[in-house]
């Protein structure tokens, strides 16, 4: 039987990294892209250059599969970490009708206002990144931060230009895989013990200040 990988993709504001680990959790390769400076139209305003996101996890992507050594079709699972609390309007094809904001972007905090006709959907930029992989139209509410789930969910029932919101469950855990692949099972059990390991160490970090 053939070993097998995982596939981790995560864009964050200055880059996008790609690492192809095995199932033991090892790093078997790695891959990095820079994005481009933001377009900053007036103040306030902190727009992604054309189609920054994608282009940068492309070129990491191609990076990294360079280095790696095994059969791409035993990478049995993906799991997509983007940056938090962006905007994307897209048109009817799920491409970009407009550079997409910035978590910086004031208008985030702001309610949409339909402006140009090209917008059908409004989704975060893992909803975004998520079609681009899979042509699925599905998006977490867990990246809808500062109050834009409530107007996004207003929009998502009574507005023609709606979100992709779904709940975390319902989105598939590898991309592009069935909720109860292995893979699947293996990549949820890291995150768990990850949040776990985090929470244990923040509350004995803060019975020692207690009693110190």
């Amino acid at each position: 039987m053939n070993k097998k990988y995982l596939m981790g993709i995560d864009e964050g504001s200055q880059s996008a990294k790609i690492t192809i680990f095995d199932i033991e959790g090892n790093i078997v390769c790695e891959g990095k892209a820079p994005l481009r400076p933001y377009n900053l139209p007036k103040p306030g305003y902190v727009e992604h250059p054309d189609d920054d996101w994608w282009d940068a996890i492309c070129k990491a992507s191609k990076n990294c599969m360079a280095k790696f050594e095994g059969d791409p079709k035993d990478i049995v699972g993906i799991g997509l970490c983007t940056i938090r609390c962006c905007r994307a309007y897209l048109k009817e094809d799920g491409s970009l009708a407009q550079p997409a904001l910035s978590w910086m972007d004031i208008r985030l905090s702001q309610p949409y206002t339909h402006e140009n006709p090209d917008v059908k959907y409004i989704v975060a930029s893992s909803g975004y990144i998520t079609h681009r992989l899979t042509g699925e139209k599905k998006d977490t509410i867990a990246n809808y931060e500062y109050g834009w789930f409530r107007r996004a969910h207003r929009q998502r029932l009574r507005s023609p230009h709606p979100c992709w919101l779904h709940h975390p469950s319902e989105v598939p855990w590898p991309i592009g895989t069935s909720s109860d692949n292995a893979a699947g099972r293996v990549v949820l059990s890291f995150l768990c013990l990850f949040a776990l390991l985090y929470f244990f160490s923040f509350a004995y970090i803060t019975i020692e200040f207690s009693f110190s």
